[in-house]
């Protein structure tokens, strides 16, 4: 298997779990309550996005480094796509537009 087929099979091979991402991230306010004093945090926002991939993604820890990037982007992008339509929906709303 070639390691595009490889990455491919990474990719597609199940459906990430939206409800458990958002409950996972939900569970975690390190991650997006800037009130806390450990917000700025780099090292601990790194173990709690590592807790949240390993609960997504069984395994996560025992795949290589280039498939954990892999899944890592990917859940990113699901996290940043719902931060995206969150502020759309916002900005419509505060704006009556919809």
């Amino acid at each position: 298997m070639s390691s595009t087929d490889e990455e491919i099979q990474v990719l597609d091979e199940d459906i990430l779990d939206v409800d458990l991402l958002i409950t996972l991230v939900e569970a975690n306010p390190l991650l997006w309550d800037k009130t806390l004093d450990s917000y700025s945090d780099g090292n601990e926002k790194r173990k709690c996005w590592k807790h949240i991939f390993c609960k997504i993604k069984p395994g996560f820890e025992e795949m290589d480094i280039k498939d954990q990037k892999i899944i890592e982007i990917r859940i990113e992008y699901y996290v940043l796509l719902g931060v995206v339509i969150f502020e759309i929906l916002k900005y419509y709303n505060n704006h009556k537009i919809l």
